[in-house]
């Protein structure tokens, strides 16, 4: 998927009179099938281009181009949800997307949208889902004993993993990381670096990197700076 953004500028009211301008004719091209890592200080609107990158928000002017697909700030709902199913967001707190209470159903958790479209017997579910959840514990290198483990008492890193794997096995175009080393070890950041390589190479995903981790950023090679603008 082909994403650019044109002349996009964002700012949030702060009262009648007031405003907050987070990007003013903002202009950027996200390089397809392969990893960016956007970086800046605090404040400099990292987390406002992965919202408005997913659609959750919109631009105040100019426009975001997804393929042929446009959205400005006159875009209807109906049309955001379809740039949504494409784009997939890993937030830093990881715990805000565990839903369920054994990894398995994390994983079954993952296709509930794709059964309702999908009419399958019971029988025809456990099957599909047995299926999933092994390939995905093969691709994360998980035991199989962690089946009905609670997904709360993973460590970060192993956390960071299964959200992203489950993300993955449900079609994605784009997949954006808050902040994805927060609270990690140096070797965790380092085996999660490596997976995300992986991921990329093997799924041909295009993956956007959120970050102010510096060191994190040198271990990929396409970088872009986010400045903060003086309001």
């Amino acid at each position: 998927m082909k994403v650019e953004f044109f002349n996009v500028t964002k700012e949030f009211k702060i009262d009648k009179e007031n405003s907050h301008i987070i990007f003013k004719n903002f202009n950027f091209k996200l390089k397809e099938n392969e990893i960016t890592v956007i970086y800046g200080e605090n404040g400099s609107g990292k987390s406002t281009f992965a919202l408005l990158l997913s659609a959750f928000i919109k631009p105040t002017s100019g426009y975001i181009k997804f393929d042929n697909l446009i959205y400005d700030k006159k875009t209807k709902k109906r049309k955001l949800r379809e740039i949504r199913n494409k784009v997939k967001i890993v937030f830093q707190d990881i715990n805000l997307q565990i839903f369920k209470s054994t990894i398995r159903d994390e994983i079954a958790f993952s296709f509930s949208q794709y059964f309702k479209k999908e009419k399958k017997t019971q029988e025809e579910k456990k099957e599909f889902i047995d299926e999933k959840v092994d390939y995905l514990f093969n691709l994360l290198n998980f035991p199989k004993e962690y089946k009905n483990k609670s997904p709360y008492k993973l460590s970060g890193g192993e956390k960071k993993k299964l959200i992203v794997g489950c993300l993955l096995l449900t079609p994605t175009d784009i997949l954006i990381l808050d902040e994805p080393t927060a609270g990690l070890d140096v070797l965790t950041k380092k085996e999660f670096t490596n997976f995300i390589k992986e991921l990329n190479k093997n799924f041909k995903t295009t993956i956007l990197i959120i970050t102010h981790d510096l060191k994190f950023k040198n271990s990929f090679s396409n970088h872009f700076e986010i400045e903060k603008l003086k309001n």
